[in-house]
């Protein structure tokens, strides 16, 4: 809609609170790419802030792999594609999504379901096939290029992010953890020699290959979980002892399909938290002993009851004794750990598709915002949704619901395709790679603010200059007013219905004339006005329409 540019402008930098940046989220001893974004392995992380705003999209790339992001200590985003022409490594500057590296094909096709391990100068990767056919490349951290192709007679089908030990063996080094899909097994290799030091019979397998959760023991060995897809006891805990042998302590956890093969593990070490298919009407979330393997307790699915039904794809994210899970039916839930059983505290329900991605972030407001991505496959066959959630103790308020305007990509298999980096970025992978030939693929990036800034100069009342930049070019915008801040939610039946503003609710309003203008060719401009005396000392925030993203709020002078 044309509208006439405004003639009167408000806005006031919300007073910013002073965080110090937290430590990276992915070391470069990463012992768990991506997901559990902490050395916890909780999948949650420390931020300044929730990432609301949409910084950039990069589509020259290829599909990004079930593995997913990890993220350097120097902030690099390393990930792996899958397609139909084979796999490739890229390295991605997270400023702007920039290619900073390419690898060669590295062959495979769309089995090479696995992220990338991140050391302290190279990178693991695992390579399928077909049967017999599988391998561990090792890359070149900085340039990419492969540095040793790791075999084996005794590799069948490996599937997977290899998991990086904590723990040195008794040669001194970190051994490479990773599943053997095909011989139903977990393989321990040397990440310096290459060697293979074990291998151990799991008790099912995991349809994506994952490990994890791992810690180490109280003699500083190295332990490794595993959940697979078994009727009965599906998951086992396997201790490498360092000196080329492995102990199973014990097999147990859910009965259930674990669609990824591994779980989170709580806050203080001691519990794996499990999410399952209810498939049979089983438990889809489980609370594991890490000792034992004992079940602690489990919740109900509901299968076949759309209202109340709860059927889990990705695995949890856990804050406290708070776990958050996704599924089907566009579910979103928030458990409560009560230590011999679970309290639901809320859920969050569309009936929309399938959440396959949760990640959580803690902002110094000591709220938790929880992201889920939809893979868009069931109601949205042709696009991906991001979700954004706050945790407000018994409740949940939706902050975000985007599609880029309808141009996400299917964030299918999107399991690990939700990561959040140290800064409170978020990452998140398009592409279907079910698609024939090379599919069309892309790389979305959210931020904490920063990104779509608002100011505003002059005097009130009198002349004032209004300036947006770092907006998506040629995009609709809208700017609102009010007369202080706040955390004002857009009603139903608005444009952007459901959006948490930086504003309150008084006087709120578009600036007159209503409606909304372009962000410009560039994503940058002004516009000059006149602004009365009802302006001063109001604040102004921008909207932008479709992905509902907001800018900083400003204060008129």
């Amino acid at each position: 809609m044309k509208v006439k540019q405004p003639c009167q402008t408000l806005i006031a930098v919300a007073a910013a609170m002073s965080v110090a940046a937290p430590a990276r989220a992915q070391l470069d001893n990463s012992v768990w790419p991506q997901f559990r974004a902490n050395d916890e392995k909780t999948g949650a992380v420390a931020a300044a802030a929730p990432a609301l705003n949409h910084a950039w999209t990069i589509t020259n790339v290829g599909i990004p792999a079930p593995g997913g992001f990890t993220v350097a200590a120097n902030g690099d985003i390393y990930y792996k594609s899958m397609d139909d022409d084979g796999c490739y490594v890229y390295r991605l500057n997270p400023a702007d999504g920039s290619i900073l590296m390419q690898s060669a094909n590295l062959g495979g096709v769309n089995g090479s379901y696995s992220g990338v391990a991140v050391g302290v100068d190279r990178l693991y990767t695992t390579i399928f096939t077909s049967t017999g056919n599988t391998s561990i490349k090792v890359l070149n951290k900085s340039t990419l290029a492969v540095m040793a192709t790791i075999t084996n007679p005794a590799f069948q089908s490996l599937l997977g992010t290899p998991l990086l030990g904590t723990a040195l063996n008794d040669a001194g080094h970190r051994n490479l953890y990773v599943a053997d899909y095909g011989a139903v097994q977990l393989h321990a290799v040397d990440s310096v020699t290459g060697d293979l030091m074990w291998s151990r019979s799991l008790p099912a397998p995991g349809p994506l290959g994952a490990v994890g959760p791992m810690w180490e023991d109280g003699n500083g060995r190295q332990v490794i979980a595993h959940f697979g897809n078994a009727p009965f006891f599906g998951g086992s805990a396997i201790r490498d002892n360092g000196d080329n042998t492995s102990t199973e302590l014990w097999v147990g956890g859910p009965d259930s399909f674990n669609w990824w093969g591994s779980g989170a593990l709580s806050a203080d070490g001691q519990r794996i938290y499990v999410t399952t298919f209810n498939d049979s009407d089983v438990a889809p979330l489980w609370a594991i002993d890490v000792n034992t393997g004992a079940i602690l307790w489990r919740v109900p699915g509901f299968r076949g009851d759309p209202s109340r039904e709860m059927n889990f794809f990705a695995r949890p994210s856990v804050v406290g004794n708070r776990i958050y899970c996704g599924g089907a039916n566009g579910v979103v839930a928030c458990y409560r750990d009560d230590v011999s059983s679970a309290t639901l505290l809320w859920e969050y329900r569309d009936l929309a598709d399938e959440h396959t991605c949760i990640s959580a972030v803690r902002a110094p407001d000591n709220k938790t915002y929880i992201y889920a991505v939809k893979q868009g496959l069931s109601l949205n066959p042709m696009r991906g949704v991001l979700i954004v959630l706050r945790d407000d103790g018994s409740t949940v308020t939706k902050l975000l619901e985007t599609d880029l305007n309808g141009t996400m990509l299917p964030t299918i298999w999107s399991i690990s395709s939700c990561t959040v980096d140290g800064d409170g970025g978020l990452y998140i992978g398009g592409g279907d790679p079910r698609t024939s030939g090379v599919g069309p693929a892309a790389v979305y990036k959210f931020a904490p603010g920063g990104g779509y800034t608002l100011s505003i100069s002059g005097v009130c009342p009198g002349r004032v200059t209004i300036e947006w930049s770092g907006a998506p070019p040629r995009q609709q915008q809208g700017l609102l007013f009010a007369r202080g801040t706040g955390n004002q939610v857009i009603p139903p039946g608005n444009p952007c219905e459901g959006t948490v503003l930086g504003l309150n609710g008084n006087q709120l309003r578009l600036v007159d004339p209503p409606g909304f203008f372009s962000t410009g060719n560039s994503g940058s401009g002004s516009f000059n006005g006149q602004a009365s005396s009802g302006a001063c000392g109001g604040f102004l925030q921008l909207i932008q329409g479709g992905s509902c993203n907001l800018s900083n709020v400003v204060q008129v002078p």
